[in-house]
């Protein structure tokens, strides 16, 4: 009986830690996630800048 009790506190030991593995893993796909979309709206608004700052300047001619 103590071995079986051991037992499901090892296999209660191995799921805890492949839980935070798989936590940890998704919580890293996510911040590189981020960092891509922040870096893909920062570009869409300097291009939105650049294509405001031609019109002004077709206008000034």
């Amino acid at each position: 009986m103590h071995c079986r009790r051991f037992r499901r506190q090892r296999q209660g030991g191995a799921a805890l830690i492949v839980a935070l593995l798989v936590f940890a893993l998704a919580t890293a796909l996510i911040v590189a996630l981020e960092v891509e979309f922040n870096r893909f709206y920062q570009r869409a608004g300097n291009l939105l800048l650049m294509e405001q700052a031609n019109v002004y300047l077709r206008g000034a001619e």
